[in-house]
C-alpha cells in the first residue's frame, strides 16, 4: 500500500499504464499466492486444512478488492487529470483576446 502511493505521488504526470501496472501488480501477485496456498490447503495436500484453506480464500479475495479499487481511484485520478487540461485560446495580440465579448 505505501509502495503504492509513494508511487503514485513521485510521477508528476497523470498515470500512465506502466505505473498502473507497478502499483497493481503487487496486489495481483499477493492475491495469486493466496489462491495458490487456498488451493493446496484444500485439495492438493493428502491431509485437509480447512482453515488455513478459509484463510487462504478470504484473504485473496481481499487483496483482489484492494486491487481493483486502486485501479478504479487511479483511472478516476487519470481522467480528473485530463478534464483538467486547459484548453488553448488563440488571441490576435497579447492584450485583446480575439472573442469581443471578453473583456
Amino acid at each position: 500500500g505505501l509502495s503504492s502511493i509513494y508511487i503514485l505521488t513521485q510521477i508528476p504526470n497523470t498515470p500512465t499504464g506502466l505505473t498502473k501496472c507497478l502499483v497493481l501488480s503487487p496486489y495481483a501477485l499477493v492475491s495469486m499466492n493466496y489462491a495458490i496456498g487456498m488451493y493446496y490447503a484444500l485439495f492438493a495436500l493428502e491431509e485437509q486444512m480447512i482453515g488455513f484453506g478459509i484463510y487462504c480464500a478470504i484473504f485473496m479475495v481481499l487483496w483482489a478488492v484492494v486491487g481493483i479499487l486502486g485501479m478504479i481511484m487511479i483511472s478516476r485520478v487519470q481522467s480528473n487529470e485530463q478534464k483538467k487540461k486547459p484548453v488553448p485560446t488563440r488571441r490576435d495580440d497579447s492584450s485583446r483576446p480575439l472573442n469581443p465579448s471578453v473583456v
